[in-house]
């Protein structure tokens, strides 16, 4: 029977679920309130830090907490519950703004949020957004990304849906008539034609120029002598002449005065004719006459428009779609046509003016100076098979702008609706101030309009009529996900969804594009990731990259890997990983997506492998930090518990990969971490609370007079000046921790702070750490065959002030349980009254076989505990030698 040792070279990979024959020898059976680390070894984890009370009659079930960092001196956290949002300073920079302005600043303060810079309070008009549906929880139906100081909050409940109180501006259906050049012996010809009832009506008006001769004229006779005058037919070919003539019957000029011969004028177009039935032709060779009970109604609703000396005529109906064809002796270029509701061929055959009235607008019955809406307005067609290539410009005065398709009737489709309804679209949470005092204000996104185009060329992005799944940030870009289209802001431009021109591609402007599978791929979340974005699906992950630049021209979909996801919770990176859940029968797991850059290739490898039923029912919410090499995890099921996953590599090398426990005395609704803060969102009874805990230097330990850290839950700091007594009522077993490290009784506290001595106050919890069974190996292979017998095993530790190591036989042994304490107190080193920390190597003994015998560190104290290694010695027996 030979003595034996063994070491376990350190403490700190948390948990496995294999055998203890292939674990490794740095994994343990549990750990719970524990905290594993390269540089400090095993220890307890740090104790939270009361912030604020969030609710005290909190009755949901679930939480969403988005961090805002501003800078270093400048952090909030918003809290997010059904129809609820508050803000919390984290820092304590400004003093947040209230009526009476006493408050002054503090880390922990409630921010205000109000619904506008007057300091009106939330109104449902701003809070139903943020309603979470029965059976919904909070993290899955929120989402949220910072930009600068606003902050877009998601509901991914929410259908996108269009406005009702905008559309394209109204315009009648009208027609310029166009005289461009006169001549001589021509017939100018003008016809309006409308459509009832499968019937075609023509109104034909007519004006023939004269020959272009020239005569003398004679006037006078006897003394003095007659005179002569050349007299021809110019006036008569004069374009404005012609269009008058057209437009009102008369040409204004006197046949042997100042022309010849006048034009020869038939059915001009004046309101008296225009309006008249019977002016109207019908039949196949339009040679009947119309009549007034056919088409009274239609044609008293036209309008015709000359000025003087103007070489344009204008036509309108406010109710009848019509059709204006011209001709003339020169086929066709003295005269030319302009239907509004039509369109023209190209930008080319637009007229290089147009009247005055042509800019006014229109209100649906009249067209008025006043009224600041587009003036007139035409289609510029392309291609007469493609609808992508055709725009809309409108006359303002000068030039020719280019507008959206306009209404010709009061019809409210949804192609003449211009914006979102914002009330289903991503709010907006952004800070402001009343001078140094800071405030929020959570409103409605002013989302832009359409401004130009129509459905074909400029239509509503892609997620309209569906829910957004998800909101990021990415390449100076806003983005969205819906259904499985990946849609990007203008460049620039995080409110506006639609193309400023449709007459060329932009690279700022927006872009929607869908993915490329040969499946249904819901896309879930979106991570910018190694400048790019992945994209993560039910069963697939993409990447969207692009050029040195992000335009609709560049950008690119393609899969990446094919890995089953949980989306419930949203992927989360750290470093140059990204995280995400997946699921595994009644169990979760996490992988790890990197990209290998040996071979440029993307792969997810699974770090829940060795404990594969270990995180119970579906992750709901993963939080990471890349500063401490840490990934926590929140499930469905037993919310008391955070999963805690640490790792670290050393260049390819992952050194450490420890899964592990935290436990809490309250359900965990919502956690973020920003930098080296985790914050906690926790329900106790009916009571809604914001916590914090720092995973770096305690603050506790630049108070505490040994530098030694405090672990409390809940935990504040009682002083003169500022906390003399906790915040909290629903707390029992409350300790208080003197800044010497003695603990004290509540009586006590008045009269140290009396002292200027300051207290920690908060709530014990219990760190707990159970070895694994100890096997024999050789070679690296498990000795199976042979007896161990362990007789004593030694922890080393350091900076540790508590702990006890529990030896517990099993039941089949008859013996009972030992507990063996380190108290931190050494026989000629410690202080009276005062809390020192120790470091060295504790021994328990242990007299059992390997197998029969449970050995569990544990830690109820505030003190600190660091253990480093440990080893055993025990008696070998080996039934027969290995050859």
């Amino acid at each position: 029977m030979p003595l034996v040792s063994g070491a376990i070279p350190n403490l700190i990979n948390g948990v496995s679920q294999q055998p203890p024959s292939l674990r490794l020898p740095t994994q343990g059976d549990i750990q719970e309130n524990g905290l594993s680390s390269v540089v400090r070894g095993l220890e307890k984890r740090p104790g939270t830090q009361h912030i604020a009370e969030v609710d005290s009659s909190f009755s949901d079930s679930s939480a969403f907490i988005h961090t805002i960092q501003r800078d270093e001196e400048e952090a909030y956290v918003a809290v997010l519950t059904n129809n609820s949002i508050k803000v919390f300073d984290l820092i304590g920079k400004y003093a947040p703004y209230h009526a009476t302005n006493t408050t002054t600043a503090a880390s922990g303060n409630e921010i205000p949020v109000y619904k506008n810079t007057n300091k009106d309070a939330l109104t449902p008009t701003q809070t139903n957004y943020l309603t979470v549906l029965s059976g919904n929880n909070a993290q899955e139906t929120f989402g949220s990304t910072t930009v600068a100081d606003y902050t877009f909050i998601l509901n991914r409940t929410k259908t996108v849906t269009r406005s009702t109180s905008e559309y394209s501006h109204r315009r009648p259906y009208e027609a310029y008539v166009y005289v461009a050049g006169g001549d001589f012996k021509s017939t100018y010809t003008v016809n309006v034609s409308f459509v009832k009832s499968g019937t075609t009506y023509k109104f034909t008006a007519s004006a023939k120029t004269p020959d272009g001769v020239v005569k003398s004229n004679t006037t006078g006779a006897g003394t003095p002598a007659p005179s002569t005058t050349q007299l021809n037919n110019q006036e008569a070919a004069k374009t404005s002449n012609i269009a008058k003539s057209l437009a009102t019957g008369s040409s204004g000029l006197t046949a042997g005065s100042n022309v010849i011969t006048d034009l020869v004028i038939t059915n001009a177009l004046t309101h008296t004719n225009i309006r008249d039935a019977t002016k109207w032709k019908v039949g196949t060779a339009y040679t009947a006459d119309a009549t007034e009970v056919a088409i009274g109604t239609e044609v008293d609703t036209f309008t015709v428009h000359y000025n003087t000396d103007e070489n344009h005529i204008y036509i309108r109906s406010n109710s009848v779609d019509f059709d204006v064809t011209v001709s003339d002796g020169s086929g066709g270029t003295d005269i030319t046509s302009f239907v509004g509701h039509k369109e023209v061929a190209s930008f080319g055959k637009l007229p290089a003016t147009l009247p005055q009235e042509a800019e006014w607008g229109y209100d649906g019955t009249n067209i008025e100076v006043d009224n600041d809406t587009n003036g007139f307005t035409i289609k510029v067609g392309g291609d007469t098979k493609e609808a992508q290539d055709d725009f809309y410009v409108y006359w303002n005065g000068k030039s020719w702008k280019e507008t959206v398709k306009p209404r010709y009737t009061n019809v409210t489709d949804d192609e003449y609706k211009l914006k979102f309804n914002a009330e289903t679209m991503p709010h907006q949470l952004r800070k402001a101030f009343d001078g140094d005092k800071v405030y929020f204000i959570f409103e409605q996104a002013p989302w832009k309009s359409r401004t130009v185009g129509d459905n074909d060329t400029n239509p509503f992005p892609s997620f309209t009529d569906f829910e957004i799944n998800d909101v990021f940030f990415h390449r100076n870009r806003l983005g969205f996900l819906s259904d499985e289209n990946v849609i990007f802001s203008e460049a620039g431009g995080f409110f506006n969804l639609f193309s400023t021109t449709t007459l060329t591609i932009l690279d700022s402007e927006p872009i929607d594009v869908a993915v490329s599978n040969n499946q249904v791929s819901i896309l879930r979340h979106a991570i910018p990731f190694n400048e790019s974005l992945l994209i993560f699906s039910d069963l697939q992950q993409f990447k969207v990259s692009a050029g040195e630049l992000l335009t609709p021209t560049s950008v690119s979909i393609d899969v990446s890997t094919n890995f089953e996801v949980d989306t419930r919770s949203k992927p989360v990176p750290a470093g140059r990983y990204v995280y995400f859940p997946f699921k595994r029968g009644s169990f979760s797991g996490v992988r790890e997506y990197f990209l290998d850059i040996s071979t440029e290739t993307s792969d997810a490898q699974e770090v829940t492998a060795h404990v594969p039923e270990y995180i119970k029912g579906n992750i709901v919410q993963l939080a990471s930090s890349s500063n401490e090499d840490i990934l926590l995890a929140l499930g469905n099921t037993d919310k008391k518990n955070l999963y805690v996953y640490k790792y670290f590599w050393s260049g390819s090398d992952k050194l450490q990969s420890s899964w592990s426990t935290w436990t809490f005395d309250g359900e965990v609704l919502s956690m973020s971490i920003l930098g080296s803060d985790v914050f906690l969102l926790i329900k106790r009874s009916s009571k809604l609370y914001l916590e914090k805990l720092t995973l770096s230097t305690d603050p506790a330990s630049l108070v505490m007079d040994d530098s030694q850290s405090v672990h409390l839950d809940r935990r504040v700091e009682l002083k003169t000046g500022g906390l003399t007594s906790i915040p909290y009522a629903d707390a029992t077993g409350v300790q208080y921790i003197l800044q010497t490290g003695k603990i004290i009784t509540q009586s006590d506290v008045s009269a140290q702070l009396t002292l200027s001595k300051s207290v920690f106050a908060g709530i014990p919890f219990t760190f707990k750490y159970r070895v694994s069974e100890q096997v024999y190996k050789q070679n690296e292979v498990t000795v199976e065959i042979a007896r161990l017998q362990i007789r004593n095993m030694s922890f080393n530790y350091s900076e540790s002030g508590f702990f006890e190591v529990v030896v517990t036989p099993l039941p089949s042994s008859g013996r009972v349980a030992r507990t063996n304490t380190f108290s931190g107190v050494i026989v000629g080193s410690t202080v009276l009254n005062k809390q020192t920390l120790q470091s060295g190597t504790f021994r328990v003994p242990v007299l059992s076989k390997s197998d029969n015998v449970i050995i569990e560190i544990q830690n109820n104290k505030h003190l600190p505990s660091r253990l480093q290694s440990a080893e055993y010695e025990g008696f070998l027996v080996v039934r027969s030698p290995r050859g």
